[in-house]
């Protein structure tokens, strides 16, 4: 599956389908073209509309890709309980003298691609599936980004977030609909996201 920045289809030969994949209108010869959205590293991040609170042995996915460039700590998912002042942080680490690496603030164990996430994360662009598993409660309010506080961004994407409790799916926001902009719904759970600083150039194909 291979990362195409800015390559976008004919709007006239095209229709939106309900998750912001595009159809083509003709019946003989059917396309689905998937986009994600670019974080920039800079000032954008996906902000939850709540704190979704995770039990212990639930799982959490999602993937990334355009991901080429650690500059220090690129913050993946992070959350808090405020009233008992616990955060939870999953980041990728470029601070130690070693290969970059997905690091985690919580008990919470994972893999990239079925391999331990403690190894190191392949800097390639690539489309990488993450997995982890929640040993105790896990928060998540960003992703991307810790709280918006500068130098702490992640710059390329996260997709097909979701949540898993008891072999349940409760919370699934894919974040790959052009059409719904920066405020992207769930497909599972109430809780959606919102990219503060959105531009629609955040777009780009996924193949």
């Amino acid at each position: 599956m291979a990362f195409l920045p800015g390559v976008v289809p004919n709007r006239d030969k095209v229709l939106f389908g309900a998750l912001g994949d595009i159809v083509t209108s003709d019946p003989s010869t059917p396309e689905i073209v998937n986009h994600v959205a670019n974080l920039n590293g800079d000032n954008q991040w996906w902000l939850l509309t709540e704190t979704i609170t995770i039990p212990s042995g639930a799982k959490i996915r999602f993937k990334m890709v355009g991901v080429t460039e650690v500059s220090y700590i690129s913050e993946i998912l992070f959350g808090e309980n405020e009233s008992e002042t616990v955060r939870t942080r999953l980041y990728l680490s470029a601070a130690d003298s070693r290969p970059p690496y997905i690091k985690a603030k919580g008990d919470v164990v994972g893999t990239v691609d079925g391999v331990d996430m403690n190894e190191s994360y392949p800097l390639d662009g690539l489309v990488h599936q993450v997995e982890l598993t929640v040993n105790d409660t896990y928060y998540v309010k960003d992703i991307g980004s810790r709280d918006g506080t500068p130098t702490y961004f992640l710059k390329g994407s996260v997709f097909e977030f979701e949540v898993e409790v008891n072999g349940v799916v409760t919370h699934s926001i894919p974040l790959n609909n052009k059409e719904q902009g920066a405020s992207q719904l769930a497909s599972v759970g109430n809780v959606n996201a919102t990219m503060p600083n959105y531009n629609i150039d955040v777009w780009s194909v996924l193949e």
